[in-house]
């Protein structure tokens, strides 16, 4: 028996590991299509810093697209973001990660 391991529709979600208070950032998120026909995603991503976001992406059969949201990093602490994509005819795939937002300002040192 031959044992095939594959997905034919998923995400990949590029977070960096932290980030600063005031910032805004870009979040990509890459959306792969190996099915047999194009397709259009349904992209989603939500965390406790934003209400949730939505975007459609047609992906060509058999290559990847990319949906980038900017986001602005409002409340230091350690917040879990949450990437779904589904498609029309039922395909769908999720990715939770977690980003590290810092407080800003500068850090003082002092010596004796």
């Amino acid at each position: 028996i031959e044992c095939k391991p594959f997905l034919p529709f998923f995400i990949s979600l590029d977070l960096p590991y932290s980030g600063i208070v005031g910032e805004r950032i870009t979040i990509p998120v890459r959306v792969f299509n190996y099915l047999d026909t194009d397709i259009v995603a349904n992209v989603r991503i939500s965390s406790d810093l934003w209400d949730t976001i939505e975007a459609e992406e047609t992906i060509q059969s058999g290559k990847a697209g990319t949906v980038e949201y900017e986001i602005s990093l409002t409340e230091a602490g350690n917040h879990e973001i949450t990437v779904t994509a589904e498609t029309r005819s039922g395909e769908s795939d999720a990715v939770r990660k977690s980003l590290l937002v810092q407080p800003g300002g500068e850090k003082i040192v002092e010596t004796s």
